[in-house]
């Protein structure tokens, strides 16, 4: 499918894939989705909270990688924020790396978005403040509680091993914002304990 080439042509076709996740995937990054990955963009597409456990190298944060810009590209001022346990690990050396490799695959992103270390942002000097990616130490929940808009998606990676406030201050958040969800996704926890597991239990508050 052939990208528009008109400011106003692009922003409508990007809009129309808002609430689309799969055929974004499809029409604009042009990647091939694992029959296992669909239902988690199904899902994000769906609701508002979403939780996915499942084994390593099995495609989560690939997933995820295509929710954080799907969401963002198809909503013009929209937020994206990730955090994990270690930062560097896994914002820093994972999933910002994976999303650029994304954004590329497409020139109307790529002159769209550009890429830090741990950050895409609009080129726009309007909009780069509020329109973007961003990666966030989940050892500052300050900036967790202050986290807020009318849409938002938060994405928690290896959500077993981050701190029970992490998700109280995110999950909060979700209720100042009309459009805003989190995605939290991990391995199975060695230990039956903590936030992530009670998801799955049906204990988390």
């Amino acid at each position: 499918m052939r990208e528009p080439t008109t400011p106003q042509a692009a922003a409508d076709w990007l809009r129309s894939y808002r609430g689309r996740l799969c055929a974004f995937a499809r029409d604009v990054l042009r990647v091939k989705l694992y029959r296992h990955q669909e239902p988690i963009l199904d899902a994000i597409d769906a609701g508002d909270r979403v939780a996915v456990r499942a084994g390593r190298g099995v495609g989560k944060s690939f997933a995820a990688e295509v929710a954080a810009v799907g969401f963002v590209a198809t909503r013009p001022k929209s937020r994206c924020l990730i955090t994990g346990p270690q930062f560097e690990n896994s914002v820093v050396s994972n999933l910002i790396p994976g999303i650029h490799a994304l954004l590329i695959r497409s020139p109307l992103l790529a002159s769209m978005f550009a890429v830090t270390t741990s950050a895409v942002f609009a080129r726009s000097d309007t909009l780069k403040r509020a329109w973007g990616i961003t990666g966030v130490a989940s050892e500052t929940p300050q900036f967790i509680e202050g986290a807020h808009g009318a849409s938002l998606l938060w994405i928690v990676d290896e959500a077993a091993s981050v701190a029970r406030q992490v998700f109280v201050s995110a999950i909060g958040g979700l209720t100042q914002g009309p459009d805003n969800r989190i995605l939290l996704i991990g391995t199975p926890p060695l230990q039956k304990v903590g936030f992530f597991h009670s998801v799955f239990e049906g204990m988390a508050a």
